[in-house]
């Protein structure tokens, strides 16, 4: 039997070492050639040596065929040459052009006169900027259709928006109440006043002025903030009508004298919110714009 550590490959085993053996030898012999042959690479002159003198036979054949070289300039300075006149750069002169027949021809409506560049508008990349906080608003590209706007916003983010409620009848030389929606679609809270604009080709208002103070469109209103609210809309007058977030609705009255007057109601509003103001740290300053409301009724086609 067979011991414990005996195999029956033992002589395979062994001749496939040797082979190992001889090829890690031949490789090794193989790197220390290419070593060798970098390190003569680097000092060809002291192998290439002229053991038979040719070279320096060769270059003394060389020189007796060379034609002599002569050590003169080329080209000689004159003696007639002119002294450089440096005011003409240290002054500010302007030189005079005039122009040559062929420009003339091509240019008859001037008459003679001094020729000057077209002015052309160059294209170029430009971005406006905010004179107050700087920042990009407009970043415009070569193409029209390119033309990128970096803050977009409505007038409803800063006016109130107004709007009719309903229809009005209005007949000649009568009083008709006219219902109309404020709405705060800015993002901070603000005070509205409604003063009529009664103009001579408009419908005169009776109601000379409505206050109002409305929450962002984005705030949840407490329930507690909307009952005082009402309480203070309780007025004589009775022109907020109601309440709901930021919307309020008013009632105004109007009397329409002339029957060839404009079917139209003119107010000025008057309002101001944190976003009317563009410095920081200051109060929000009052705005005026004025509003013109047609109450004609719409045509069903």
């Amino acid at each position: 039997m067979l011991s414990r550590h005996e195999t029956t490959l033992d002589s395979e085993l062994g001749e496939a070492l040797e082979r190992m053996r001889v090829l890690a030898a031949a490789e090794k012999a193989q790197r220390d050639q290419m070593k060798l042959n970098k390190r003569r690479s680097h000092n060809v002159g002291s192998l290439l040596t002229d053991r038979y003198g040719l070279q320096a036979i060769y270059q003394k054949r060389k020189k007796t065929f060379e034609k002599p070289v002569s050590q003169a300039p080329l080209h000689l300075p004159s003696e007639e040459v002119p002294e450089l006149n440096l005011a003409d750069y240290l002054e500010d002169a302007v030189e005079v052009i005039s122009p040559s027949l062929e420009s003339r021809l091509r240019q008859p409506l001037a008459s003679g006169r001094l020729l000057r560049p077209v002015r052309m508008p160059l294209k170029a990349r430009r971005a406006v900027r905010c004179k107050h906080c700087d920042h990009n608003l407009v970043k415009l590209e070569y193409g029209t259709s390119t033309i990128r706007y970096k803050i977009q916003y409505f007038a409803r983010n800063f006016v109130p928006e107004i709007r009719l409620s309903r229809e009005t009848e209005l007949a000649e030389g009568e009083t008709a109440p006219v219902f109309l929606t404020v709405a705060n679609e800015s993002n901070s809270k603000a005070d509205v006043i409604l003063m009529a604009d009664n103009q001579d080709d408009t419908i005169e208002c009776l109601t000379p002025v409505v206050e109002l103070s409305l929450p962002s469109s984005d705030e949840s209103v407490d329930i507690y903030d909307i009952e005082s609210d009402k309480r203070n809309t309780c007025d004589a007058s009775g022109a907020v009508v109601f309440r709901r977030r930021h919307r309020a609705g008013i009632r105004v009255e109007v009397k329409n004298e002339d029957i060839k007057s404009t079917k139209a109601l003119s107010l000025l509003v008057k309002y101001r919110n944190e976003q009317c103001s563009m410095n920081v740290n200051t109060e929000p300053e009052w705005k005026l714009t004025r509003v013109r409301i047609s109450l004609i009724p719409l045509q069903s086609s």
